[in-house]
């Protein structure tokens, strides 16, 4: 209870969760979908807290609405996450992100385009040597016609040197080093 706060007790009806780092500081929050009750949005704090900011960040929906799907993307390529909302009865949005700060805007975006093996990849953001800063799960199959995205984000603490290792799910491993800039869009390919 520590740490994971109200998420431990929430006993709404979810239909759907996903994980990203919607406010590009390194750490993973978590965004949940549910029926007939509003949604929520779990941010990671440093000690590794959850607090749910849907209210704040705009997301809770309403009471009486069924979110059955959320997916984070880069939708207008400015470094940070933004979000699409798919509702039962057809009000779906595409929120664009206002949250992040010009003091935490250094992110890496990972796009995997392996022929195959990357039904389920793992994409892991390392800090050399080995410090792991990120782990996220692409190209996923979930659901009812539901498929994660190709590409994931990581919100990084400063400038710098990195690896990306990505596990296909067939086990091979391909491994890159980056150096995120601050005055770019680092984004890098895998294939």
């Amino acid at each position: 209870m520590e740490t994971t706060g109200p998420m431990a007790t929430d006993a709404a009806d979810s239909l759907w969760a996903t994980w990203a780092d919607v406010n590009d500081d390194g750490l993973l929050d978590l965004f949940i979908c549910n029926a007939n009750e509003r949604n929520r949005l779990y941010i990671q704090k440093p000690n590794h807290a959850f607090v749910d900011k849907a209210e704040e960040y705009g997301v809770t929906g309403e009471k009486s609405e069924v979110t059955n799907f959320a997916a984070f993307g880069d939708f207008d390529r400015d470094g940070d996450l933004d979000m699409v909302i798919l509702r039962q009865n057809g009000r779906s949005q595409l929120l664009r992100n206002p949250y992040v700060s010009t003091n935490n805007h250094f992110y890496l975006s990972v796009l995997v385009r392996a022929r195959v093996g990357s039904v389920g990849a793992k994409v892991y953001l390392i800090k050399p040597p080995d410090k792991l800063l990120g782990l996220q799960q692409v190209c996923r199959v979930e659901g009812y016609n539901r498929q994660t995205p190709r590409e994931a984000s990581f919100g990084v603490p400063a400038p710098g040197d990195y690896l990306v290792k990505v596990v296909l799910s067939d086990r091979r491993e391909i491994r890159q080093r980056v150096t995120v800039r601050p005055d770019k869009r680092n984004l890098i390919v895998i294939t």
